[in-house]
């Protein structure tokens, strides 16, 4: 085998890797990549709604595009999605132009609520459901990441550190969405500076 040809093989190898890997890591945030607009990001994910074995949003972190949509769907139990904003349920995580929302609480099997994203930036909701438990004491919050908003946490609330009047599961579930949050658009502004 020549250099030239080994070479071209280990470019089409590592292509291939990051292409698998990065197909991978969209499918985990909610993801469809036929559904992407311009920017490549969705513009249209599900996050199912689950009481088995925990209270959970899956996935708990969501990217979609400017514009996009996010279907929250009830696979079990009873549950809701409500934005962390003054006025809807607990203090601001939300962009601050950004528009609030709080769907009703859900509990039947395939039932559904949509909330279309128009202003960029991060925002964390949370199950409110008190039906048993406090889901909220139980770390049941979310994440939707809309297009690719700057790491700032003075425009982005939702990037500040939990407040400390909320759970303390709750906190934990939330720095671990910054963590997350973090790598994810940083991987990003990677990979759009190292586009031709």
């Amino acid at each position: 085998m020549t250099d030239e040809v080994s070479i071209s093989r280990r470019r089409l190898l590592a292509t291939s890797g990051s292409v698998l890997a990065a197909g991978a890591f969209g499918g985990c945030l909610g993801g469809a990549p036929s559904e992407g607009g311009r920017s490549g990001l969705p513009s249209k994910v599900e996050v199912t709604m689950t009481s088995r074995p925990t209270p959970k949003f899956e996935p708990r972190l969501t990217h979609v595009a400017v514009g996009g949509t996010v279907v929250w769907t009830l696979e079990s139990g009873d549950h809701d999605s409500t934005a962390y904003h003054p006025d809807t349920y607990g203090p601001n995580r939300i962009p601050p132009d950004a528009e609030p929302w709080a769907s009703e609480t859900m509990s039947a099997v395939g039932e559904t609520f949509e909330w279309t994203f128009d202003t960029p930036g991060v925002y964390d909701y949370v199950d409110t459901q008190a039906v048993c438990t406090a889901h909220e004491q139980i770390g049941n919050v979310g994440r939707i990441v809309v297009g690719n908003p700057e790491l700032d946490p003075d425009a982005q609330p939702a990037l500040r550190p939990p407040q400390s009047e909320l759970p303390r599961i709750a906190r934990t579930r939330l720095e671990e969405l910054n963590e997350q949050t973090h790598s994810l658009l940083s991987d990003e502004a990677t990979t759009s500076t190292e586009e031709p």
